[in-house]
Parts: structure tokens; C-alpha cells; sequence
């Protein structure tokens, strides 16, 4: 049962939970946003399919180079000085192996609990189609790629969010997002530097203050 529940997010229909809201204020709200979007020929659609396999690929490469990035640099700070009980150098060496653990757990974390984002950003913001998703994550991952030349960390999420209400904006009218739930993305990502900061300062706290014994 624990694997089950834990392979959840790998049979998760995302399309399901589009028609599921049916009925709802969210999906009232997301039946006005669509109707105000442009319909392409179903064509037109088709051959972008293989276009945003393309797409997805180079937005993982660019979650990849950013991300994977934020996470490895302070374990490779910390298990160096650890293993060699030295001040480690401006430039430390990363080691492969950890660039491979923190890519499985990536893939982990998108296999268990991806879908509730994915569930949000494909059914609550804007109208969605090959078309559509392909320049959304170009427009995403051009923005991180360019943002990790500069060695400046920057959110994959915020990316595509704005890559999605930027494609949405392309219908011609602002009743083609639901600026609702933008809004409350926003409000989440402003929320999340206090309340990381509190978490992470009480478990240095915990960590400096706990009992030790002298050798």
C-alpha cells in the first residue's frame, strides 16, 4: 500500500481534473477564461505535439541547470568541509555522485507530488494546447538558461507562470487568464522567503542549542 501511495502521482489523470471541476467556482471561472481563447485546427495542434516533446525536454534541461544547482551548493560546501575538515574553496569540486542522487530525487519528487502542481498550471490559469505548452516552456526555458549563464538562481515556477499568462495575454483580451489564481501564486511565492527563513532559523536554532558533551 505505501508503494501504491506513493506511485499515486504517476496515474493521476491531469485531464480528469479538468472536467472534475466542472460545476465549481473554479471551474465556472476556467469555462469563461476558455471561452475567450482562440481555437487552432486540430491539424494545426497535431504537429505542434511532437514541437513541445521538444520543448519539455529543454525546459527539464534548464529545471535541471538552475535547480539541481540551488540544492547541490551547500551540500557541497558542507560535505567537504565535513570530509576534509577544512575551509572549503570558493570553487569546490561537486562530485558526479552527488549531481546523480539529487537528479533521482528530482525525479522522485515530480513522480509523488508533481501532479498537484501540474494539476494547477495545465487546468486553473489560461486555455492549453500543444501550440500553446511549446511556447510556454521555450519561453521558460530560455528565461532560466540565461538566468543560470549569470549564475543568478532564478524560480522554474515562476517562469512558467509568467511564460503562461504571457501566452494566455496572446488571445487579445485579459479574460483569457484567470488572474485569480495568478494572484494567489504570487501571494504563495512571497509567503514562502518568511516562512522558509522561519523554518530554516528554528532548526539552526534547535541544531546549535542541542545537549553536547565535551571531549
Amino acid at each position: 500500500m505505501a508503494v501504491v501511495g506513493a506511485l499515486y502521482g504517476l496515474h493521476y489523470d491531469i485531464h480528469a481534473a479538468q472536467t472534475g471541476i466542472a460545476g465549481t467556482p473554479d471551474g465556472e471561472r476556467m469555462a469563461r477564461v476558455y471561452a475567450h481563447a482562440r481555437k487552432y485546427p486540430n491539424e494545426v495542434e497535431h504537429t505542434y505535439s511532437f514541437v513541445q516533446v521538444l520543448t519539455a525536454c529543454t525546459a527539464s534541461f534548464a529545471h535541471g541547470a538552475n535547480d539541481i544547482g540551488n540544492s547541490v551548493g551547500p551540500w557541497a560546501v558542507i560535505y567537504g568541509a565535513w570530509s576534509t575538515g577544512k575551509v572549503v574553496p570558493a570553487k569546490a569540486q561537486v562530485d558526479i555522485w552527488m549531481l546523480a542522487v539529487l537528479s533521482l530525487t528530482i525525479s522522485l519528487g515530480l513522480m509523488t507530488y508533481g501532479y498537484n502542481i501540474m494539476k494547477v498550471m495545465g487546468n486553473k490559469i489560461t486555455y492549453h494546447s500543444p501550440s500553446r505548452g511549446s511556447s510556454m516552456e521555450m519561453g521558460a526555458a530560455i528565461t532560466v538558461l540565461i538566468f543560470s549563464q549569470y549564475a543568478l538562481p532564478v524560480s522554474t515556477s515562476m517562469c512558467i507562470t509568467g511564460a503562461t499568462v504571457g501566452v494566455g495575454l496572446c488571445n487579445g483580451t485579459l479574460k483569457a487568464v484567470n488572474f485569480q489564481r495568478v494572484g494567489l501564486l504570487v501571494f504563495s511565492w512571497i509567503m514562502t522567503i518568511p516562512v522558509a527563513g522561519t523554518i530554516g532559523g528554528v532548526l539552526m536554532g534547535i541544531l546549535l542549542n542541542t545537549p553536547h558533551f565535551k571531549s
